[in-house]
């Protein structure tokens, strides 16, 4: 089948790159031809731009002058960020067209599987609101699907216009979520059933994540500390735990911020990325795709709760029985290994079921 995904793989993002990528070798594996629609929203463009004055007229002369320093000092680094992506993006994705922000733009026809996710489609907070392309709302012949696509964990948009949500989905022919709480949701307000199935992420097995990641480039024994979500807690259970095992701290940032550590850090590719998780003995982080790539990797780690809900991560860690691995504190660490033998397990039963939909959805008999 000639398949193409709709997703959110313009992001100077890791997680969002990576589950693209990971969904598009998946559908390739199994004899498909796919590509990815060059769908960029122009919110999108305005959220990773190098400089965004957006609301600059309304702040105080205080804020605008920290504002432009803030400029002058990340828009080296941003612009190391964006090239090393956009060089990502051309050798890892396979694009299809050139890019638009108008669905009516580009001509879709001769395909006969859209699939849309994974990773927050639905998140309104992202999508600015109501995004109609990532709800299926335009004329396209072919089947359209979800593939773990996630709403966050703010569902108050979807709550306030019931009826509007539940008549974008019914463009859809099958449905499936990433997380079981979404798919609850979607059940109990609007009578939709959907699946919960893995992140594309993990349906990559460790060997070619590895291929993707590269050679070793030192023999060095660190524990990785992945922040995207702002915890001083968590760089105190890294120094814990680092100090503990006799590791040293490596960390990655998500962006280009005004800590210049995270400014010798702008040119981490995706690659890198996985790179560096394959190879540490420890990661702690408060990210989806962290704890994913730790599983993934067989890392011992620990996801810190920062006192902001992440379904996502809790999901993910109710379904491979790893629920101790989320901490708030310091106090709660107790560094023991974990049995990745039941977790693999685990995992092997969620892939079969992923797989079976991907089949289901298409209407193939097996994958």
């Amino acid at each position: 089948m000639k398949i193409g995904i709709l997703t959110l793989h313009h992001a100077i993002n890791y997680g969002a790159f990576l589950q693209c990528y990971a969904l598009q070798e998946v559908l390739k594996s199994l004899g498909h031809d796919v590509s990815v629609i060059d769908y960029s929203p122009r919110y999108f463009k305005k959220d990773y731009a190098v400089v965004n004055f957006d609301g600059f007229k309304s702040l105080s002369l205080y804020r605008k002058l920290r504002r432009v320093l803030g400029i002058i000092l990340l828009f080296i680094p941003r612009i190391i960020r964006r090239v090393v992506f956009l060089k990502s993006i051309k050798s890892y994705l396979r694009i299809y067209g050139n890019s638009f922000s108008d669905i009516e733009e580009t001509d879709i026809s001769f395909y006969d599987v859209i699939v849309f996710g994974s990773d927050q489609i639905w998140n309104s907070k992202i999508t600015r609101g109501f995004d109609s392309v990532f709800w299926g709302d335009f004329n396209f012949q072919g089947k359209k699907i979800t593939y773990a696509a996630s709403a966050g964990d703010d569902f108050s948009i979807l709550e306030n216009d019931i009826e509007s949500f539940k008549n974008s989905l019914l463009n859809f022919s099958s449905i499936s979520v990433r997380e079981r709480r979404l798919e609850k949701f979607l059940i109990d307000k609007y009578n939709v059933p959907s699946e919960t199935v893995l992140d594309p992420t993990l349906l990559l097995d460790d060997g070619k994540w590895s291929k993707f990641a590269g050679e070793r480039r030192k023999n060095e024994k660190y524990l990785l500390l992945y922040i995207v979500i702002p915890s001083p807690e968590a760089k105190r259970i890294a120094r814990k735990i680092a100090k503990e095992l006799n590791l040293k701290i490596k960390e990655i940032f998500p962006s280009a911020s005004p800590n210049p550590m995270s400014w010798a850090n702008a040119s981490c590719s995706p690659s890198n990325f996985v790179r560096l998780f394959r190879d540490s003995q420890f990661v702690v982080t408060t990210s989806f795709h962290g704890t994913s790539f730790a599983i993934n990797f067989h890392k011992e780690f620990y996801a810190v709760n920062t006192g902001m809900p992440n379904e996502r991560i809790l999901s993910l860690l109710r379904l491979t029985g790893l629920e101790d691995r989320y901490i708030n504190s310091a106090d709660n660490v107790n560094v023991k290994y974990i049995d990745f033998l039941l977790v693999n397990k685990k995992l092997q039963n969620e892939k079969i079921k992923s797989y079976s939909f991907i089949a289901n959805s298409m209407g193939l008999s097996e994958v």
